[in-house]
Parts: C-alpha cells; structure tokens; sequence
C-alpha cells in the first residue's frame, strides 16, 4: 500500500500545473500561478527564486495595479507535437514579456503594443509567442505583465501552425462587422446632419465618430496600422465619446425645454468633459478619473430620461431603453475590469452588442425623426398648396369682380364722353346756324369773310366732336378721316371760287388735343390761301401729313400770290397758327413764301 501512494506521489509531482493532453486542439480554462510586483523593481532572476502561492484561472482579471503582475506557467507535453502558440487574448499590455530559459539562461521576448507587427514572430494584434516543449518534456515559462490600465485577459494555447489563432480570428470577424456597420451607420447620419443642418445630428454622428476611434485602439487593430505608441494618447477620444452623448442627450430630449436646471447640468458636464479631454492628452492617469466621472454622467442622463419620460414623453421612453441595455453592458465590462466579476467571454464582450445596440437604436430613431420631419415638411408644403391655390381662387374672383366695376365704370364713362361730345357739337352747330343766319344778311364783303372764317374755325372743332361721338375710340381720331372731312367743310364755304386741294394724308391716330389744333392750323392756312389769293384764278392746295418715326410732319403749300414779310408779324391769321402750333410738343414750325406760301410742322406724336 505505501509502494502504491508513493508512486502516485512521484506521478503528481512529475507533472507540471498544465497538461497538454495527446490530439488537443487548443487549450484553455486551466490554472495557473502568478505573483504581483508591486514595487515593478523585481527581476527575472528575482522572480525565479519566488514562490507562486496564488492561482488563478488562464481567464482571469485582477483589476487596475500599479505595478507588475508576474505569471508562471509549468506545461508537461503528453501530445504528439513539440511546437505550440502562447495566445495572449488582450492587446493593451505596454509590455508583455515572455521569459524562456535555455541553456541556463533566459531569453527574453516582448510583445506589448508597442513592439511593431514587423518585429514579432507572428503579425497579430494579440501578443503570441511561439514556443517549444519537447515530448514528455515539462517546462516551465515566465511572463511579465505592464499596463497603466486593468490586468484582465486570457492565455490560450494552440498547435504552432500557419493558421490565425483561432480567438484571433474570431475577434477580427466580430470587429470587422462591428467597424464595418459603424461606418455605414456613422455615413448615413452623417448624410441626415448634411441634408437638415440640425445640431442633434451632429452631435451623434461626433459620438459615433469617437467612439468608434476608441474601440479601435481598444480593439488592438491600431497595431496593424503602425499606431501602437499612439495608444495612451488617443484615449482622449473616450472624453469626446462622453462629450458628444451628453450634448446629444441635451437636444435629443429637449431638456432646456423641460428643467433649465438639467439643462445647466448637462452644460456644465459637457465643459468637464472638454477639460478631461486635454488633460487625457496630456497625462494618461487622468483617463481613470474620467473614467469615473462618466459613470455619473451616465446615471444622471438615465435619471434625466426617466424624469422626462415620467411626463409622458415617447422620446424620452425609448431613449432610456437604449441606454439601459448599454448602461448594463458598460456594467459589466467595467465590473470585470475592476476584478469585481470573473472574466468570461459574455461580461468581456457584451458591451460589444450593447454598444451596437444602442448605436442602432438611436439611428433608427433619428432616422424616424428624419422621416417624421419629411412627412410635416410635405403635409405643411400641402396645406400651402391649398392656401396658394385657395388664395389665387379668391384672388381670380376678387379681380373679376374689380374688372366688371371698372368696366361698368367705362361703359358709363363712355356714355358721359359720347353725351359730352353730342352736346358740344349740337352747341357748335347752333352756334354756326345763326352766324350763317346772320352771314346771309351781311353786305359788307370783309365782314362777310370774317364770318365765313368763323365758321369755318367753329366747323374744325366741331368736326372733332363729331368723329368722337360716331367713334368707338373716345379719346384717338383718325386724321385721314377727320382732314378730309373738314376740307370738304371749308370747300363747300367757297363754291363760287375755283379751289382744288389735294391730300397725302397717312392714316395716323391722334389724341383730341392734338387733333384740334392740326384742325385749326390747316383750316386757318386754307383760309388764308384763299383770302390773299389776288393773282391765281386757279388756287391749288396740297396738304400732307407723314407719320415719321416718332415724329408727324404737316405741310401745306400753295401756288398764291404768297405774303408780305410784315404779314408774318401783322397777320391775324398767321399768329393764330403759330399759337396753335405752341400746343404740340416739341414742335418745330416754318413759314415760307416761295411762288406761293409753304407751312411746314413737325412735332412729336403723344
């Protein structure tokens, strides 16, 4: 009986702390020792001489240590291979020294972020040491551990082979995933902030934006980019992470509306956070105090969405949801960080899904807002619609209405206009009745032609009135018209006399101003040319009226005995012409005695 416990004794000790069994394909969730240097002056040489008391599980957490945590790992190779892969599942060990002793002394191989891809032994973001232990062989390995933030992660070990680990290639499906929605995620509100130019939108594509910045260097895939010494100092984008969420929060929820005070809260949490963000570049230790800050941030948003919620608000309802589930996540990951709950791949990777869960959940909220505002926007552009189109009716039935008044007022303007002229030239035709009436009894022959110039002055103007009130036009005369009529006035006055008078006259349309005074100059010029004529037995008159341009040009001459140069300024007649002539607007008049008399005017047509 003692044979047989020594010998199990002998076969217990002979075997290290880990057994690496015969057709393993990876090997995890087994124990090993570690010690905590938290003086971090202890060397290899010192910690081999050190007893390993403490055990932990190869996923482990021990929370934030300032010093160095020290692993000793004792394998005993039972497989059929002697070549093996030490994963190391976290990247944001500044160093993770793995210490190897051959030939009585120990090689040393450090790959913490800030060793280069290029000088490791395998181009992974994790650390991964490949290692040797020959068959039944048991050897023992020291890894030392540096971070400036918690000691939590796994070690696993695979057969050495050409193929990614297999948690690498896990983690660099997920993360290719999670990164790959992000981005289009990040696009599309970035396209909603373009397209509405609203705050809110801003806001959350600027969270998405840090955030995403922050999982990247937490991620580890930094390393592939050569940003390894960039680690601690773009940590300031967890502060702008934080930054962002309470800015969105403030507008998302519309806080200023409800509580100024929250409002003022929020505001000046979002100065702090500013703060924290220059000083996280500065010095990496100020990220723990941010750290602790945004967890009271975070309640105090949850508090403010649940007051408001309370109230009946649908936003505020929903927005809790997302920050719940996100809220939990974050709990768990920072429990497991702080060595408050044991590391497992669900409280190390759930803030992964949280995270996501709550990116989508807002997106699709702000998405709804965005087609909410789109579908007021085109309710609104239709009610305008209808206002325009109500209005243009209305405004249609107000013209009508205003047009039929003002046609009414012309009509009856016309018929005043029609009486007017009626009576004008019944008055002058009265007037010219009795001046013939007293003409016939006249035996005096200058008194006699006197009369006859009367009359014929008062026929001119009669004429007018006349062709006004047959015109359907009571303001314009046609001068071919009127002209001719007036000449054959002033021919039937001297029928004993033998007159011929020819007309070149353009069918141009005058107003009654000017009509009248063309009248009166014609028919004093006619009258004159009869009465001078001593010398012509057969007096021919031409009368012309040109439209030119914008100019109306008169001219009327004769084959007389023409005037004395001291009739121009004597003669009644001539005088009544150059008055009348006054009249027109920028008029130009000549009289010319030349085998005969030639009265030429020009003025401007109005």
């Amino acid at each position: 009986m003692k044979i047989i416990i020594t010998l199990f004794l002998f076969i217990l000790i002979s075997y290290g702390d880990i057994l690496i069994k015969k057709d393993f394909g990876e090997l995890k969730d087994f124990k090993i020792s570690y010690f905590y240097d938290d003086s971090s002056n202890l060397d290899i040489n010192s910690i081999e001489n050190k007893e390993f008391k403490d055990k932990t599980t190869s996923q482990y957490t021990f929370g934030h240590l300032d010093g160095n945590m020290w692993f000793k790992l004792n394998f005993t190779n039972r497989s059929n291979i002697d070549e093996f892969i030490l994963y190391f599942s976290e990247s944001f060990y500044e160093h993770l020294v793995l210490y190897e002793k051959q030939d009585g002394k120990f090689i040393q191989r450090d790959y913490g972020f800030r060793t280069p891809l290029k000088d490791r032994e395998m181009p992974h973001s994790n650390p991964a040491f490949k290692i040797k232990i020959d068959k039944f062989e048991t050897k023992s390995f020291y890894i030392k551990a540096k971070t400036q933030f918690e000691h939590h992660s796994e070690f696993i070990l695979y057969p050495y082979g050409d193929n990614i680990p297999t948690h690498q290639l896990n983690m660099l499906i997920i993360y290719t995933l999670y990164f790959g929605g992000m981005i289009i995620i990040l696009i599309f509100n970035l396209f909603l902030f373009i397209r509405l130019k609203e705050s809110i939108y801003g806001y959350y594509t600027s969270y998405i934006l840090w955030w995403g910045i922050f999982m990247f260097f937490y991620s580890g895939l930094n390393t592939y980019f050569g940003l390894g010494p960039w680690y601690y100092i773009l940590h300031f984008s967890g502060s702008l992470t934080v930054l962002s969420l309470i800015l969105f929060t403030k507008d998302f929820l519309a806080v200023q509306s409800h509580s100024i005070l929250l409002s003022k809260i929020l505001k000046y949490l979002s100065w702090l956070f500013m703060i924290f963000t220059i000083l996280n570049i500065y010095d990496i230790k100020w990220f723990y105090i941010m750290i602790q800050f945004s967890f009271f941030a975070f309640i105090f948003m949850m508090f403010v969405a649940l007051k408001i919620a309370l109230k009946g608000d649908d936003s505020a309802k929903l927005y809790s949801i997302a920050m719940g589930v996100n809220m939990l996540s974050l709990a768990l990951v920072s429990g497991l960080a702080n060595g408050w709950i044991e590391n497992n791949d669900i409280t190390r990777y759930f803030f992964l899904f949280g995270s996501f869960f709550e990116i989508i959940f807002f997106t699709l909220l702000l998405s709804n807002r965005f087609n909410t505002l789109q579908i007021q926007k085109v309710k609104m552009q239709d009610k305008l619609l209808k206002t325009k189109q109500q209005r243009e009716i209305e405004l249609q039935a107000e013209v009508k209405k205003r047009t039929d008044k003002i046609s009414n007022l012309l009509k009856e303007k016309d018929i005043l206009l029609q009486e007017v002229y009626h009576r004008v030239k019944n008055n002058f035709q009265m007037l010219i009745a009795l001046l013939w009436i007293q003409n016939d009894d006249i035996v005096n022959k200058a008194v006699k032609e006197s009369i006859t110039n009367i009359i014929n002055r008062l026929k001119s103007m009669s004429l007018v009135h006349q062709l006004l009130y047959e015109s359907k036009n009571l303001s314009n005369i046609d001068t071919k018209e009127y002209i001719s009529k007036m000449v054959n006035e002033i021919k039937n006055s001297y029928k004993n006399k033998d007159i011929k008078i020819y007309e070149d006259i353009d069918p141009i349309s005058l107003n009654m101003n000017n009509s009248l005074t063309i009248g009166m100059i014609i028919n004093e010029t006619i009258n004159n040319s009869i009465k001078h004529n001593d010398t012509n037995e057969h007096l021919k008159i031409l009368i012309r009226l040109k439209n030119e341009h914008s100019k109306v040009l008169l001219e009327i001459k004769d084959n007389g005995s023409g005037f004395k140069p001291s009739d121009i300024k004597n003669s009644f007649g001539l005088n009544i012409i150059k008055d009348f002539s006054k009249k027109l607007k920028n008029n130009q008049l000549s009289i010319i005695n030349q085998n005969g008399t030639l009265i030429s005017l020009s003025f401007d047509k109005e």
